[in-house]
């Protein structure tokens, strides 16, 4: 199916944004490059979106640590240690095999990112992401 579905396809045509939004999905994958897994690695900072499962209601929470808290740790595993406070929104889902979370780490210095989207699984030291979705962005593209 690639990596738009239906309505994003429709919108595209609609404002005749089709060429650029397939040139974008080109460099969305589901596999992290060593690139991508080496800035992860140097960030204090991932953020995480996803839903309180009691509520539903989407949630972002700022996880953080010292680099390294956040990493590659296979072609499509994240494993983030710790990082959450017991009273955030989000620790139940955190602890919920099969969360569907997004994720990003930006370093705002040099204004490059990756994104991470899939589904959460718990660990003994926190969680572990396995990609549906991984996008980095060099800093051309944010201004």
């Amino acid at each position: 199916m690639g990596v738009y579905h239906a309505g994003s396809r429709a919108v595209q045509d609609q404002v005749g944004v089709r060429d650029q939004a397939d040139h974008v999905g080109r460099s969305i994958g589901r596999g992290i490059r060593e690139v991508a897994a080496a800035f992860l690695e140097l960030q204090p900072l991932l953020v995480a979106g996803a839903a309180d499962p009691a509520t539903g209601r989407v949630w972002a929470s700022p996880l953080t640590g010292a680099p390294g808290f956040a990493r590659a740790t296979g072609p499509h595993r994240v494993t983030v240690a710790g990082g959450w406070l017991p009273a955030d929104p989000l620790a139940t889902a955190f602890a919920t095999p099969g969360t569907p979370v997004g994720t990003i780490a930006l370093d705002p210095r040099t204004r490059r990112r990756m994104r991470l989207n899939g589904r959460l699984e718990p660990t003994a030291r926190g969680f572990a992401i396995e990609a549906d979705q991984v996008f980095s962005n060099c800093p051309k593209y944010l201004q």
